[in-house]
């Protein structure tokens, strides 16, 4: 099934086209065009109301290109798409209606293979048989069987392919044409049999239903005299066996027909006329029959392969230029990564430079606050120092000189070594009596808060006047030393 394609088709020297598509309220038209291929009256009434531009003539005579390419070419512009569907004149075709059991439905394709093949005139050509079903009774199948010959479609093939366009359905434009009259083909006014005569623009065709079934179809192409015409729709009747059952004679086409034709075909049945203005119905038509399943397709072999050709070229540039972007990304970034690597890490360096700096002021703060910290703690303030100097000194010695220094860090050391380092006191004290003095060294260094710097932490000498005076230099405990002292 075809869908939303645009559809091609030439008749009365016009390339006539159409783009339908499927609407919940039905099947509508969106588009339509008509480009002049060949010297046409466009005023002439026969053409019906071909949609064309003014300037779609000078355009073309401008391109210097056959009317015919430079019609395809403005169509692909038209519709944006080099993909076609397009409607062959049934007097183009090879076609046949044949009858087969009931029981060969599964081999019908196959028999109408077989019945084209049989009247080509082209043995050597290789046909792309469509078939369809045209009225189905209790024991047998009657089916229509069509083919496009490749040597009929050579040189519009070749206009289609120096246009660059590609055919992915093609259809009866016969068969479209009934499709939209059908229904005021098929009255019901007692008569079964009838022979419908189709012409508007691009020769006459001729059909045969019987209650409303396909029997016969052929194409009679351009005939201008009326007594020709006369003869080749007896002779189609004649070789079909229907010539004395046919009781209507419906003639369809874009005017009334000319008083010498009517004449000449009442001298084989009754007339009855069916005009109809529009010179996108056949085409239509066959826009709506490709919606459909069952819609035949004739195209040729030759068109077939081509639009294969066209697709996986389309699909191997897609995924070429994939391959190709993805290969300009390696490459710039194979170029272009050391740069960015450069620039990043220079900017790194500089943000870790700066980083750096702002953590040492933070380091330094941070050890000013410690020590304002130590300081100012209870356990270590000079308040507390002094307070047990004076317990444990005895009350004929006297207090001379009381100095404390803070701890001294090299920047080596460990925090740990550094909380084991909590200062050094100097003191300098009289008393009168020699045991004394021993007794205050003694308290001093068994108190638990000092360590002596010398063994025995003073140095004791004797004054003029008798008494006694000396030096006491000791490091504070660590913090658990000086709780257990206290506790003690």
């Amino acid at each position: 099934m075809i869908k939303n394609v645009p559809v091609l088709a030439l008749e009365g020297g016009m390339l006539h086209s159409i783009w339908v598509e499927e609407t919940p309220s039905g099947v509508l038209r969106q588009d339509v065009r008509s480009w002049p291929i060949s010297d046409v009256d466009l005023d002439d009434e026969s053409n019906g109301s071909a949609d064309v531009s003014p300037d779609v003539e000078n355009e073309m005579e401008d391109d210097g290109s056959s009317p015919l390419i430079s019609a395809l070419r403005e169509a692909v512009s038209f519709y944006k798409t080099n993909e076609f569907a397009f409607c062959v004149p049934l007097c183009e075709t090879l076609g046949k209606v044949s009858a087969a059991p009931s029981e060969a439905s599964e081999d019908i394709l196959q028999l109408a293979q077989t019945d084209l093949e049989s009247i080509t005139p082209f043995p050597d050509d290789e046909l792309k048989v469509g078939m369809e079903i045209v009225g189905e009774s209790e024991n047998l199948i009657s089916y229509f069987a069509c083919a496009y010959p490749e040597k009929v479609a050579l040189e519009i093939g070749a206009s289609f392919e120096e246009a660059k366009i590609n055919i992915v359905h093609t259809d009866v434009l016969a068969l479209g044409q009934m499709q939209m009259l059908w229904k005021d083909i098929n009255i019901q006014n007692g008569i079964s049999r009838r022979l419908i005569l189709l012409n508007f623009g691009g020769g006459w065709d001729a059909c045969v239903f019987n209650d409303g079934k396909m029997e016969y179809l052929r194409g009679l192409g351009n005939i201008a005299d009326s007594n020709q015409l006369y003869r080749d729709v007896l002779l189609s009747l004649i070789s079909q066996g229907s010539l004395s059952t046919v009781g209507e004679i419906v003639v369809c086409s874009s005017k009334s027909i000319e008083l010498s034709v009517k004449e000449a075909l009442e001298k084989i049945a009754t007339v009855r006329e069916i005009v109809v203005e529009d010179v996108y119905l056949g085409i239509e038509g066959c826009a709506r029959r490709m919606l459909e399943e069952e819609s035949i397709d004739i195209t040729p072999v030759s068109w077939h392969q081509n639009l294969l050709e066209s697709r996986f070229l389309k699909k191997a540039f897609r995924w070429m230029s994939i391959v190709g972007a993805f290969f300009v990304l390696a490459v710039l970034s194979f170029i272009a990564g050391p740069m960015v690597y450069d620039h990043l890490r220079d900017t790194e360096s500089k943000e870790r430079s700066k980083h750096r700096k702002e953590y040492q002021e933070i380091k330094k703060m941070q050890k000013g606050i410690e020590m304002v910290q130590r300081y100012s703690d209870y356990s270590y303030g000079m308040l507390e120092i002094l307070r047990v100097i004076s317990e444990n000194m005895p009350e004929t010695v006297n207090l001379t000189r009381f100095s404390y220094e803070g701890p001294k860090y090299n920047e080596e050391e460990t925090e740990e070594s550094k909380e084991k380092r909590l200062g050094t006191i100097n003191l300098r004290c009289k008393a009168s009596v020699h045991e004394d003095v021993v007794e205050f060294n003694n308290a001093l260094n068994n108190c638990g808060y000092f360590k002596p710097v010398k063994k025995d932490g003073s140095s004791i000498k004797e004054d003029r006047n008798g008494g006694f005076s000396f030096e006491y230099k000791a490091t504070l405990t660590s913090e658990d030393v000086i709780s257990s002292g206290r506790d003690d």
